[in-house]
């Protein structure tokens, strides 16, 4: 995650998707597969001037050092937003009404 939003490769899933429909699918002039036909999204993340700096930091992580060199949270973040949690103003701990008709789908 820190190596690639420092190079400004960085996408997060919603990112990835819109690249896999925008540059792959539903182009008029797809992107290149790879060899053996596939569509890779990981192509920014397999270039290699990122995995380079990947192999140069992998073994200096540890345990103390892994909030500095790494974006640990970065990644946890995104994780969670996948599944609609850390939103910014979204109030966790309010009651919610879980047994509710929906209109459209009701009668």
């Amino acid at each position: 995650f820190k190596i690639m939003k420092e190079t400004g490769t960085h996408e997060d899933c919603l990112l990835q998707m819109y690249r896999l429909f925008h540059d792959y699918l539903y182009a008029t002039h797809p992107a290149s597969r790879d060899q053996e036909g596939y569509i890779r999204i990981d192509d920014l993340e397999l270039q290699a001037s990122v995995q380079q700096k990947i192999a140069t930091l992998w073994p200096l992580i540890t345990s103390e050092n892994v909030h500095t060199v790494t974006d640990l949270e970065g990644y946890c973040d995104d994780f969670y937003r996948l599944f609609g949690f850390n939103i910014k103003d979204v109030d966790y701990a309010a009651e919610v009404d879980f047994d509710r008709t929906i209109d459209s789908l009701s009668g």
